[in-house]
């Protein structure tokens, strides 16, 4: 089973050398475990590798995909305004907007129907008011 290297990258800094006890015959539950090892990062890199994790694992089980994608869509809902801006860790997306994007290819490819949860009024003005910041840091 092969997983994208960048969820297993993040997923091994998670577990900073505490794997998960694989002692489920699923191979997918191990996978989604770490989820719960996600939790300890800072709040922009722990959505982010949600929705890592959640597009390596939609292809081999999709209710458990689809599962962490909405897990990833409330994580960016509920991020503080603050995730970006004041991060002392290094991201692996510039911006809310960025990684709304991320999560929206990864949901259009695991499930479509999920896009409804990305098509909220909250992330929308969320977006918006990251875009009018940015014009006034660039004039």
């Amino acid at each position: 089973m092969a997983f994208a290297l960048t969820a297993s990258m993040i997923a091994l800094q998670a577990l900073a050398g505490h794997p998960p006890e694989l002692t489920t015959a699923s191979p997918i539950e191990p996978v989604v475990a770490l989820r719960a090892h996600f939790r300890s990062l800072t709040p922009a890199v722990s959505t982010y590798a949600t929705a890592s994790l959640a597009a390596d694992v939609c292809p081999l089980d999709k209710a458990a995909g689809q599962t962490l994608f909405i897990e990833a869509i409330r994580e960016l809902n509920s991020l503080p305004e603050s995730a970006f801006t004041e991060a002392s860790d290094l991201l692996p997306v510039t911006s809310f907007a960025a990684l709304y994007r991320f999560i929206a290819i990864g949901v259009k490819r695991c499930d479509p129907s999920l896009t409804s949860y990305l098509a909220i009024d909250a992330i929308r003005t969320r977006i918006e008011r990251e875009l009018r910041r940015l014009e006034k840091v660039t004039q």
